[in-house]
């Protein structure tokens, strides 16, 4: 309200006020017409007042003859309103705290219920960042994102928005519905008499589990560093062989997906037979999209977007 008064050159004239002599007849003309040019301001930041209240404020300035007399009035009730202000604003960061993901809630529900505290928290004037936010995300998630979090919390936070933090998220969410979805054949010894030619329908995967991170993460690195490949120090998703001759293979992993180059093709085919000796694995081929990132190989080079 004070820069649209200001718009208007009525700042002035709301915050000092003006006085207006007992008996006008005693001014000159020229003292006449400065004090009806006066009066005439005065009207117009009362008006300009008005207008941006709402009904229920509007009724404590109604009685008020002048713009400086409406803004006192304000000022004065909205001293209360302040001190309502910041006890709101400590019950909104006592649930910003305490919000936990639950256990049927999906990312985006989960994502929402956030946004609606920091927005409001932001109204009553507090200033919280990006990264304060992903951080409380991060750690009040259910534990079957225990190690995507770990992936994400390994890269530096400050670099990621918000937006691609919960993309990270939600795509491994529906990594973990579409598995939901899944059948399985009967395991051998646990068929069902009469039912052999029938399948199971998987309700709950190793990925339900809480212990499922750290047990698929703890395999497949000893796995690699029994390969010989050594992690990176900064990024424990990174492993990295280097062989005699100056040959190379990198691994970068992303929860059960893996991604791999050389500049030695058999590095790559001896890997790819090594692994599917070990693990169940599916070669997708080339890559094309990979954590949001979409990637178009061709012999003119690699392009991304």
């Amino acid at each position: 309200m004070k820069a649209l008064l200001g718009a208007q050159d009525a700042w002035e004239i709301t915050h000092k006020g003006y006085e207006s002599p007992q008996d006008e007849t005693l001014l000159s003309q020229q003292e006449r017409d400065a004090l009806t040019k006066t009066k005439k301001k005065d009207q117009q930041a009362l008006s300009l007042i008005h207008q941006c209240l709402d009904d229920s404020m509007f009724v404590k300035v109604a009685n008020a003859n002048t713009a400086k007399e409406a803004w006192d009035i304000l000022q004065n009730s909205l001293q209360g309103v302040d001190k309502v202000k910041k006890v709101r604003l400590q019950v909104l960061r006592g649930e910003f705290e305490t919000l936990r993901m639950k256990e049927s809630e999906s990312i985006p529900d989960y994502y929402s219920r956030v946004v609606v505290i920091v927005n409001q928290m932001k109204r009553y004037g507090e200033t919280i960042e990006d990264v304060h936010v992903i951080e409380k995300i991060l750690r009040s998630l259910t534990p079957k994102f225990d190690y995507v979090v770990c992936v994400i919390e390994s890269n530096d936070l400050d670099s990621k928005s918000m937006e691609q933090v919960i993309g990270e998220l939600q795509a491994q969410e529906d990594r973990f519905n579409r598995r939901q979805d899944e059948t399985i054949e009967q395991p051998i010894g646990y068929k069902v008499k009469g039912k052999e030619n029938k399948c199971l329908r998987l309700k709950k995967t190793l990925y339900g589990l809480k212990q499922a991170p750290r047990a698929w993460y703890s395999r497949i690195d000893k796995y690699f560093q029994d390969k010989g490949f050594d992690r990176c120090l900064h990024e424990h998703a990174l492993y990295i062989k280097i062989k005699d001759g100056g040959d190379i293979l990198i691994i970068c992993m992303y929860v059960d997906d893996l991604i791999f180059t050389s500049n030695n093709p058999s590095l790559i085919e001896e890997f790819k037979k090594d692994m599917s000796l070990v693990f169940e694995m599916t070669d997708v081929g080339l890559m094309c999209y990979y954590l949001g990132l979409e990637m178009e190989q061709s012999e003119d080079g690699i392009f991304i977007s």
